[in-house]
Protein backbone atom coordinates (compact mmCIF):
# COMPACT_ATOMS: atom_id res chain seq x y z
CA UNK A 1 0.00 0.00 0.00
CA UNK A 2 1.16 3.67 -0.93
CA UNK A 3 0.04 7.17 -0.37
CA UNK A 4 1.83 10.14 -1.92
CA UNK A 5 3.33 12.37 0.52
CA UNK A 6 2.76 16.17 -0.71
CA UNK A 7 3.88 19.93 0.46
CA UNK A 8 2.07 22.55 -0.58
CA UNK A 9 2.09 22.12 -4.29
CA UNK A 10 5.18 19.44 -4.10
CA UNK A 11 4.80 16.06 -4.32
CA UNK A 12 8.09 15.18 -2.31
CA UNK A 13 7.85 11.32 -1.40
CA UNK A 14 6.19 7.89 -1.46
CA UNK A 15 4.41 6.77 2.23
CA UNK A 16 4.84 2.67 1.68
CA UNK A 17 3.33 0.46 4.13
CA UNK A 18 4.44 -3.41 3.47
CA UNK A 19 4.79 -6.47 5.77
CA UNK A 20 3.27 -4.29 8.70
CA UNK A 21 6.19 -1.83 8.06
CA UNK A 22 6.41 1.57 7.04
CA UNK A 23 8.83 3.36 4.45
CA UNK A 24 9.73 6.76 3.67
CA UNK A 25 11.27 6.93 0.11
CA UNK A 26 12.14 11.01 -0.54
CA UNK A 27 11.92 11.50 -4.21
CA UNK A 28 15.25 12.48 -5.92
CA UNK A 29 13.79 16.34 -6.75
CA UNK A 30 13.08 16.60 -3.11
CA UNK A 31 16.16 15.81 -1.47
CA UNK A 32 18.23 18.04 -3.64
CA UNK A 33 15.48 20.99 -3.32
CA UNK A 34 13.67 20.02 0.05
CA UNK A 35 14.71 19.31 3.60
CA UNK A 36 13.66 16.34 5.61
CA UNK A 37 10.93 15.94 7.63
CA UNK A 38 12.37 15.79 10.87
CA UNK A 39 15.78 15.20 12.37
CA UNK A 40 14.63 11.63 12.15
CA UNK A 41 12.88 11.49 8.78
CA UNK A 42 16.73 11.14 7.17
CA UNK A 43 16.54 11.48 2.96
CA UNK A 44 18.37 7.80 3.78
CA UNK A 45 16.32 4.76 5.03
CA UNK A 46 14.13 5.78 8.42
CA UNK A 47 13.35 3.40 11.00
CA UNK A 48 9.93 1.75 10.51
CA UNK A 49 9.31 3.25 13.90
CA UNK A 50 10.15 7.30 13.62
CA UNK A 51 7.82 7.14 10.45
CA UNK A 52 5.06 5.70 12.78
CA UNK A 53 5.93 7.89 15.47
CA UNK A 54 5.94 10.98 13.36
CA UNK A 55 2.35 9.79 12.17
CA UNK A 56 0.93 9.05 15.17
CA UNK A 57 1.30 12.14 16.10
CA UNK A 58 -0.79 13.59 13.32
CA UNK A 59 -3.54 12.23 14.44
CA UNK A 60 -5.88 13.37 16.97
CA UNK A 61 -6.21 11.80 20.54
CA UNK A 62 -8.79 10.42 22.92
CA UNK A 63 -12.12 10.72 22.52
CA UNK A 64 -11.85 12.75 18.99
CA UNK A 65 -9.92 9.48 17.98
CA UNK A 66 -12.36 7.21 19.13
CA UNK A 67 -15.43 8.81 17.04
CA UNK A 68 -13.31 9.51 14.09
CA UNK A 69 -12.31 5.35 14.34
CA UNK A 70 -16.13 4.52 15.11
CA UNK A 71 -17.35 6.75 12.15
CA UNK A 72 -14.57 5.45 9.85
CA UNK A 73 -14.61 1.93 10.30
CA UNK A 74 -11.07 1.67 10.68
CA UNK A 75 -9.26 0.82 14.17
CA UNK A 76 -8.21 3.69 16.19
CA UNK A 77 -4.56 1.30 16.08
CA UNK A 78 -4.33 1.37 12.26
CA UNK A 79 -2.45 4.26 11.65
CA UNK A 80 -1.91 4.07 8.01
CA UNK A 81 -5.39 3.49 7.56
CA UNK A 82 -6.15 6.87 9.31
CA UNK A 83 -3.79 8.94 7.68
CA UNK A 84 -4.96 7.82 4.18
CA UNK A 85 -8.79 8.86 5.21
CA UNK A 86 -7.62 11.99 7.06
CA UNK A 87 -4.41 13.17 6.02
CA UNK A 88 -5.24 15.34 3.66
CA UNK A 89 -5.27 18.26 5.99
CA UNK A 90 -3.39 17.09 8.96
CA UNK A 91 -1.67 19.93 11.53
CA UNK A 92 0.87 21.99 9.09
CA UNK A 93 2.18 21.20 5.10
CA UNK A 94 2.75 17.93 4.90
CA UNK A 95 -0.82 16.26 3.34
CA UNK A 96 -1.38 11.81 2.09
CA UNK A 97 -3.27 11.28 -1.30
CA UNK A 98 -3.84 7.84 -2.41
CA UNK A 99 -3.85 8.81 -6.58
CA UNK A 100 -1.16 12.18 -7.17
CA UNK A 101 -3.00 15.42 -6.78
CA UNK A 102 -3.67 17.64 -9.62
CA UNK A 103 -4.53 21.11 -9.36
CA UNK A 104 -7.74 21.72 -8.10
CA UNK A 105 -10.16 24.99 -8.25
CA UNK A 106 -10.75 26.53 -4.69
CA UNK A 107 -13.83 25.39 -3.35
CA UNK A 108 -15.58 27.27 -0.23
CA UNK A 109 -18.19 25.59 1.39
CA UNK A 110 -20.22 28.10 4.09
CA UNK A 111 -21.10 26.74 7.63
CA UNK A 112 -24.58 28.58 7.97
CA UNK A 113 -23.74 29.95 11.48
CA UNK A 114 -27.75 28.48 12.52
CA UNK A 115 -26.11 24.59 11.49
CA UNK A 116 -22.94 25.67 13.74
CA UNK A 117 -24.41 27.13 16.75
CA UNK A 118 -26.38 23.57 16.88
CA UNK A 119 -23.54 21.84 16.70
CA UNK A 120 -21.99 23.49 19.28
CA UNK A 121 -24.87 23.35 21.85
CA UNK A 122 -25.60 19.68 20.81
CA UNK A 123 -21.62 18.72 21.15
CA UNK A 124 -21.86 16.68 24.09
CA UNK A 125 -23.74 14.21 22.40
CA UNK A 126 -23.80 15.44 18.77
CA UNK A 127 -20.20 14.80 17.02
CA UNK A 128 -18.49 18.11 15.74
CA UNK A 129 -16.01 16.66 13.73
CA UNK A 130 -18.17 15.05 12.01
CA UNK A 131 -20.66 17.34 8.48
CA UNK A 132 -22.21 15.94 5.75
CA UNK A 133 -20.72 12.76 6.26
CA UNK A 134 -16.97 13.39 5.99
CA UNK A 135 -14.76 13.65 8.83
CA UNK A 136 -13.64 17.42 8.94
CA UNK A 137 -11.34 17.37 12.69
CA UNK A 138 -7.35 16.42 11.52
CA UNK A 139 -5.65 18.15 13.86
CA UNK A 140 -3.97 16.66 17.26
CA UNK A 141 -5.47 16.96 20.21
CA UNK A 142 -7.66 15.79 22.67
CA UNK A 143 -10.22 19.05 23.03
CA UNK A 144 -13.56 19.77 20.97
CA UNK A 145 -12.43 21.74 18.36
CA UNK A 146 -13.16 21.88 14.66
CA UNK A 147 -10.71 23.38 12.13
CA UNK A 148 -12.54 25.71 9.69
CA UNK A 149 -11.42 28.05 6.89
CA UNK A 150 -12.81 31.95 7.55
CA UNK A 151 -13.24 33.53 4.59
CA UNK A 152 -14.61 37.32 4.26
CA UNK A 153 -15.96 36.66 7.91
CA UNK A 154 -18.22 33.54 6.86
CA UNK A 155 -17.29 30.25 8.61
CA UNK A 156 -16.78 27.27 5.87
CA UNK A 157 -15.08 24.01 4.91
CA UNK A 158 -12.09 24.29 2.29
CA UNK A 159 -11.64 21.85 -0.37
CA UNK A 160 -8.91 21.72 -3.29
CA UNK A 161 -6.72 24.25 -3.20
CA UNK A 162 -8.57 25.71 0.10
CA UNK A 163 -7.71 24.25 3.36
CA UNK A 164 -9.05 25.31 7.03
CA UNK A 165 -7.45 28.64 8.54
CA UNK A 166 -8.52 28.78 12.07
CA UNK A 167 -9.32 26.31 14.80
CA UNK A 168 -12.57 26.60 16.81
CA UNK A 169 -12.67 25.80 20.70
CA UNK A 170 -15.63 25.68 22.99
CA UNK A 171 -15.96 25.85 26.52
CA UNK A 172 -17.19 23.17 28.37
CA UNK A 173 -19.53 22.53 31.38
CA UNK A 174 -19.67 26.74 31.85
CA UNK A 175 -16.11 26.52 32.97
CA UNK A 176 -15.39 29.87 30.88
CA UNK A 177 -12.21 28.07 28.70
CA UNK A 178 -12.80 30.49 26.19
CA UNK A 179 -12.40 33.41 28.20
CA UNK A 180 -9.05 31.99 30.70
CA UNK A 181 -7.27 30.75 27.44
CA UNK A 182 -8.06 34.10 25.67
CA UNK A 183 -7.14 36.20 28.61
CA UNK A 184 -3.76 33.76 29.08
CA UNK A 185 -2.65 34.22 25.54
CA UNK A 186 -3.18 38.07 25.80
CA UNK A 187 -1.04 38.24 28.73
CA UNK A 188 1.77 36.14 27.25
CA UNK A 189 1.58 38.80 24.39
CA UNK A 190 1.89 41.42 26.40
CA UNK A 191 4.82 40.25 28.57
CA UNK A 192 6.67 39.62 25.09
CA UNK A 193 5.63 35.46 24.16
CA UNK A 194 5.16 34.88 20.63
CA UNK A 195 1.48 33.18 20.55
CA UNK A 196 -0.74 32.83 18.26
CA UNK A 197 -3.44 35.42 17.09
CA UNK A 198 -7.04 34.47 19.02
CA UNK A 199 -10.29 36.21 19.37
CA UNK A 200 -13.46 35.64 21.03
CA UNK A 201 -17.21 35.28 19.01
CA UNK A 202 -20.33 35.25 20.34
CA UNK A 203 -23.34 33.35 18.79
CA UNK A 204 -26.02 33.99 21.28
CA UNK A 205 -24.89 32.46 24.71
CA UNK A 206 -22.56 30.62 23.37
CA UNK A 207 -18.67 31.91 23.47
CA UNK A 208 -16.31 30.65 20.73
CA UNK A 209 -12.51 30.96 20.44
CA UNK A 210 -11.11 31.52 16.99
CA UNK A 211 -7.41 30.20 16.99
CA UNK A 212 -5.83 31.56 14.05
CA UNK A 213 -3.50 28.92 12.41
CA UNK A 214 0.25 29.92 12.55
CA UNK A 215 0.66 26.68 10.34
CA UNK A 216 -1.41 28.46 7.45
CA UNK A 217 -0.89 32.00 5.95
CA UNK A 218 -3.95 32.87 3.50
CA UNK A 219 -2.83 35.58 1.18
CA UNK A 220 -4.00 37.10 -1.96
CA UNK A 221 -6.86 33.91 -1.72
CA UNK A 222 -3.92 31.51 -1.97
CA UNK A 223 -3.05 29.65 1.43
CA UNK A 224 0.48 28.72 1.81
CA UNK A 225 1.05 26.13 4.40
CA UNK A 226 4.40 25.63 6.68
CA UNK A 227 5.71 22.77 7.69
CA UNK A 228 5.86 21.96 11.59
CA UNK A 229 6.32 19.20 13.94
CA UNK A 230 5.69 18.99 18.10
CA UNK A 231 7.57 18.28 20.75
CA UNK A 232 6.81 14.64 20.84
CA UNK A 233 8.16 14.45 17.28
CA UNK A 234 11.04 16.38 17.90
CA UNK A 235 11.97 13.74 20.27
CA UNK A 236 10.93 11.04 17.92
CA UNK A 237 8.15 9.40 20.76
CA UNK A 238 4.65 8.44 20.08
CA UNK A 239 1.98 10.79 21.38
CA UNK A 240 1.27 9.09 24.44
CA UNK A 241 4.44 9.86 25.53
CA UNK A 242 3.81 13.46 25.65
CA UNK A 243 3.43 13.57 29.35
CA UNK A 244 6.82 13.17 31.79
CA UNK A 245 4.51 10.03 33.28
CA UNK A 246 3.99 7.71 30.52
CA UNK A 247 1.12 5.73 32.53
CA UNK A 248 0.08 8.56 35.32
CA UNK A 249 1.40 8.85 38.42
CA UNK A 250 3.12 5.88 39.46
CA UNK A 251 4.46 5.11 36.00
CA UNK A 252 7.92 3.90 35.92
CA UNK A 253 7.88 4.86 31.85
CA UNK A 254 9.27 8.33 30.77
CA UNK A 255 8.10 10.22 28.46
CA UNK A 256 8.92 13.77 27.37
CA UNK A 257 11.12 15.86 29.74
CA UNK A 258 11.65 19.54 30.17
CA UNK A 259 15.38 18.20 29.92
CA UNK A 260 14.92 16.41 26.89
CA UNK A 261 13.17 18.93 24.82
CA UNK A 262 16.20 22.17 26.18
CA UNK A 263 18.89 19.50 24.80
CA UNK A 264 16.95 18.96 21.81
CA UNK A 265 16.42 22.60 21.16
CA UNK A 266 19.92 22.57 21.71
CA UNK A 267 21.20 19.91 19.40
CA UNK A 268 18.38 20.60 16.26
CA UNK A 269 17.52 24.11 16.25
CA UNK A 270 19.02 26.92 13.75
CA UNK A 271 19.95 29.20 16.58
CA UNK A 272 19.56 27.41 19.87
CA UNK A 273 20.47 30.46 21.93
CA UNK A 274 17.64 32.43 20.66
CA UNK A 275 14.85 29.43 20.71
CA UNK A 276 16.38 28.16 24.58
CA UNK A 277 15.43 31.56 25.55
CA UNK A 278 11.67 31.46 24.23
CA UNK A 279 11.29 27.95 25.59
CA UNK A 280 12.67 29.09 29.01
CA UNK A 281 10.06 31.86 28.75
CA UNK A 282 7.50 28.89 28.09
CA UNK A 283 8.38 26.71 30.93
CA UNK A 284 8.39 30.03 33.54
CA UNK A 285 5.12 31.83 31.97
CA UNK A 286 3.35 28.15 32.11
CA UNK A 287 4.46 28.03 36.13
CA UNK A 288 3.69 31.42 36.75
CA UNK A 289 -0.04 31.59 34.53
CA UNK A 290 -1.02 27.99 36.13
CA UNK A 291 -0.91 25.58 32.89
CA UNK A 292 -0.03 22.55 34.62
CA UNK A 293 -1.04 21.05 31.34
CA UNK A 294 2.05 22.50 28.86
CA UNK A 295 2.94 18.51 27.89
CA UNK A 296 5.14 17.76 24.78
CA UNK A 297 2.43 18.23 22.18
CA UNK A 298 1.49 21.08 23.51
CA UNK A 299 4.73 23.50 21.98
CA UNK A 300 5.57 23.08 18.25
CA UNK A 301 8.64 23.88 15.34
CA UNK A 302 8.71 25.15 11.71
CA UNK A 303 10.74 23.37 9.77
CA UNK A 304 12.01 24.02 6.61
CA UNK A 305 15.29 24.42 4.51
CA UNK A 306 16.26 27.33 6.71
CA UNK A 307 16.05 25.42 9.69
CA UNK A 308 14.40 24.44 12.85
CA UNK A 309 12.50 27.08 15.59
CA UNK A 310 9.78 27.04 17.65
CA UNK A 311 6.14 28.33 16.18
CA UNK A 312 4.42 30.75 18.53
CA UNK A 313 3.03 29.57 21.43
CA UNK A 314 -0.24 27.95 22.32
CA UNK A 315 -3.10 26.16 24.56
CA UNK A 316 -2.27 28.35 27.23
CA UNK A 317 -4.61 28.63 30.29
CA UNK A 318 -4.91 28.86 33.72
CA UNK A 319 -5.56 24.99 34.69
CA UNK A 320 -5.32 25.62 38.69
CA UNK A 321 -8.62 27.03 38.12
CA UNK A 322 -10.36 24.05 37.84
CA UNK A 323 -9.30 21.59 40.78
CA UNK A 324 -12.59 20.27 41.18
CA UNK A 325 -13.36 19.14 37.56
CA UNK A 326 -9.35 18.13 36.39
CA UNK A 327 -6.18 16.55 37.67
CA UNK A 328 -3.73 19.72 37.71
CA UNK A 329 -0.27 17.96 38.61
CA UNK A 330 2.11 19.32 36.34
CA UNK A 331 2.93 17.17 32.59
CA UNK A 332 6.66 18.00 32.92
CA UNK A 333 8.08 18.57 36.22
CA UNK A 334 9.77 21.58 37.57
CA UNK A 335 12.94 19.29 39.38
CA UNK A 336 11.15 16.12 40.90
CA UNK A 337 8.05 18.06 41.76
CA UNK A 338 4.70 17.90 39.77
CA UNK A 339 2.68 20.36 42.05
CA UNK A 340 2.89 23.37 39.77
CA UNK A 341 1.14 25.51 43.66
CA UNK A 342 4.34 24.05 46.03
CA UNK A 343 7.38 24.22 43.88
CA UNK A 344 10.95 25.09 45.94
CA UNK A 345 13.35 27.46 45.56
CA UNK A 346 15.53 23.90 45.28
CA UNK A 347 12.96 22.96 42.50
CA UNK A 348 14.01 26.13 40.57
CA UNK A 349 17.70 25.01 41.24
CA UNK A 350 17.24 21.85 39.37
CA UNK A 351 14.99 23.64 36.52
CA UNK A 352 18.20 25.41 36.04
CA UNK A 353 20.09 22.29 35.93
CA UNK A 354 18.23 20.34 33.62
CA UNK A 355 17.93 23.84 31.40
CA UNK A 356 21.60 23.96 31.61
CA UNK A 357 21.78 27.54 31.94
CA UNK A 358 23.10 29.15 35.52
CA UNK A 359 20.72 30.01 38.31
CA UNK A 360 21.47 33.77 38.39
CA UNK A 361 19.83 33.92 34.70
CA UNK A 362 16.63 31.92 35.35
CA UNK A 363 16.08 33.66 38.87
CA UNK A 364 16.03 37.14 37.38
CA UNK A 365 14.29 36.10 33.85
CA UNK A 366 11.43 34.54 36.51
CA UNK A 367 11.21 38.34 38.47
CA UNK A 368 11.14 40.20 35.30
CA UNK A 369 8.04 38.04 34.12
CA UNK A 370 6.67 38.22 37.71
CA UNK A 371 6.63 42.10 37.30
CA UNK A 372 5.41 42.36 33.68
CA UNK A 373 2.66 40.48 34.48
CA UNK A 374 1.23 42.09 37.48
CA UNK A 375 0.94 45.27 35.36
CA UNK A 376 -1.03 43.22 32.91
CA UNK A 377 -3.12 42.26 35.13
CA UNK A 378 -4.78 46.19 35.54
CA UNK A 379 -5.40 45.84 31.70
CA UNK A 380 -7.27 43.15 30.40
CA UNK A 381 -9.70 42.98 27.98
CA UNK A 382 -13.23 43.51 29.02
CA UNK A 383 -15.39 43.18 25.67
CA UNK A 384 -17.29 39.09 25.91
CA UNK A 385 -15.55 38.08 29.11
CA UNK A 386 -17.39 37.28 32.22
CA UNK A 387 -17.08 40.12 35.28
CA UNK A 388 -17.41 37.92 37.75
CA UNK A 389 -14.81 35.23 36.03
CA UNK A 390 -12.53 37.95 35.17
CA UNK A 391 -11.86 38.75 39.10
CA UNK A 392 -11.69 35.37 39.66
CA UNK A 393 -9.20 34.91 37.46
CA UNK A 394 -7.21 38.23 38.46
CA UNK A 395 -7.37 37.51 42.08
CA UNK A 396 -5.76 34.32 41.54
CA UNK A 397 -2.89 35.50 39.35
CA UNK A 398 -2.48 38.24 42.12
CA UNK A 399 -2.28 35.49 44.77
CA UNK A 400 0.25 33.21 42.34
CA UNK A 401 2.52 35.71 41.58
CA UNK A 402 3.01 36.86 45.43
CA UNK A 403 3.02 33.24 46.43
CA UNK A 404 6.26 32.82 43.70
CA UNK A 405 7.87 36.07 44.83
CA UNK A 406 7.88 35.05 48.46
CA UNK A 407 9.65 32.43 47.02
CA UNK A 408 12.33 33.77 45.35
Amino acid sequence: MKLYVTLNEDVIADLVFEDNKFRLEYYNKWKKEGFELSPHLKFETSPSENIKNFLKNLLPEGENLDDISIFLQISKYNTFGLIKEIGKDVAGAVNFYTKLPKMKEKKFIEIPKTKLLQKIKNISYENILVWDGKVRLSIAGVGKKLPVMIKEGKFGFGDGEYASTHILKFDKKNLHLVENEYLSLWIAKQVGLDVNEAEILEMEEEKILAVKRFDREFINDKIDKKHIIDGVQLLNMPPEYKYQKVYGENSVVEGVTIAKLSNAIEKYTKNPLKEKEKFINWILFNWIIGNSDAHGKNISFYVGKEGISITPFYDILNTTLYKEFYDTKLALSIGDNFDLENITYEDLLDLAYDLRVKEGFLIKRLKSLLTKIEKTLNNLPQEHIDKNFKAHYIKDMHSKIKKISKLL
